[in-house]
């Protein structure tokens, strides 16, 4: 199994259905799985990887789930230099890579199991289910949105997006959609404009703080809104989340998702967790400090 074949289950489902919406353009399950299935006759392959150099959105998921119809792994690439490959087994799918925000990406790969059985975890808690539509904004070489991208999927949800860096144009959009998911600094932009969108039921957010004015201008354009943060790394998958409700102590990043275990070890956060990156041991760290306060919710304190 892998995320062509979860597709091909979705489409058999729900194939009349918008899946992608890129600015004006509308791709139905059955347009996309097309077009996948037209790029896999084109693709020229060697090796099990393969490197996705584009910085198109639509390109850039064709050519993912063009690469899984053929069996191979692909990995969307962040700068067009791929890091050194990471050891791998036949049960990895994909190739993954962290964010470089601390140094040089770093190569991961992952079972399919080690995404897929987690997306009812988090769909549940960030509101995604099939009748749900999902803004997101970025290139797909983030981990954080390929995963919400493919979690979306396997709801048989629509996901929606935007070519340009432009609040006004992301309004439109967002306006009719269910669930928003940016980074706390795309989240600022859209604070620049005085809009109000009520069809919005969620927000959720990691990778940096969120703090009481962007809560409180977000709540303002998104009145019906729950805003939701969460702590997570791209070898870890999601650690914990929180929602932001009432006062809210600085930097908590709330309890662990069902299934994942918190440890502090000399002030650094440990994780045990089975949706972790082939090869990795458990409990594992990245590096981050934080520690755990009197209700066992986990404070970030930065990273070491």
């Amino acid at each position: 199994m892998n995320f062509y074949d979860l597709l091909v289950e979705r489409t058999n489902e729900v194939g009349d259905k918008i899946f992608l919406r890129v600015d004006d353009r509308y791709f139905t399950y059955k347009n996309f799985l097309d077009d996948v299935r037209a790029e896999s006759r084109r693709l020229n392959v060697d090796g099990k990887n393969y490197f996705i150099a584009a910085d198109n959105f639509i390109e850039q998921a064709v050519k993912f789930f063009a690469a899984q119809a053929l069996g191979r792994r692909p990995i969307i690439l962040n700068r067009y230099n791929p890091p050194p490959p990471a050891d791998s087994s036949d049960d990895d799918v994909i190739g993954v890579l962290s964010s470089g925000s601390s140094g040089p990406s770093k190569m991961f790969y992952r079972t399919f199991d080690s995404w897929a059985t987690f997306f009812p975890i988090q769909n549940k808690i960030f509101g995604v289910e099939q009748n749900s539509s999902m803004f997101m904004h970025g290139s797909l070489s983030f981990t954080g949105n390929l995963n919400a991208f493919l979690a979306t999927m396997s709801a048989g949800a629509s996901i929606v997006t935007c070519t340009r860096l432009n609040a006004r144009a992301w309004f439109e959009l967002i306006d009719g959609c269910s669930t928003v998911y940016l980074i706390p600094k795309k989240l600022h932009l859209l604070t620049a404009l005085k809009r109000s969108v009520k069809t919005v039921n969620t927000i959720f957010t990691g990778s940096q703080s969120v703090d009481e004015r962007l809560r409180a201008e977000l709540a303002e354009r998104f009145s019906n809104a729950r805003l939701i943060i969460y702590y997570g790394a791209s070898e870890l998958s999601f650690v914990t989340y929180k929602v932001l409700e009432g006062a809210v102590e600085a930097n908590n990043v709330g309890r662990a998702f069902d299934g994942v275990s918190i440890e502090i070890r000399d002030g650094l956060i440990y994780v045990d967790t089975p949706w972790r990156a082939s090869g990795l041991k458990t409990p594992y760290t990245v590096g981050d400090a934080g520690h755990l306060n009197g209700k066992g919710e986990l404070i970030f304190d930065g990273r070491r």
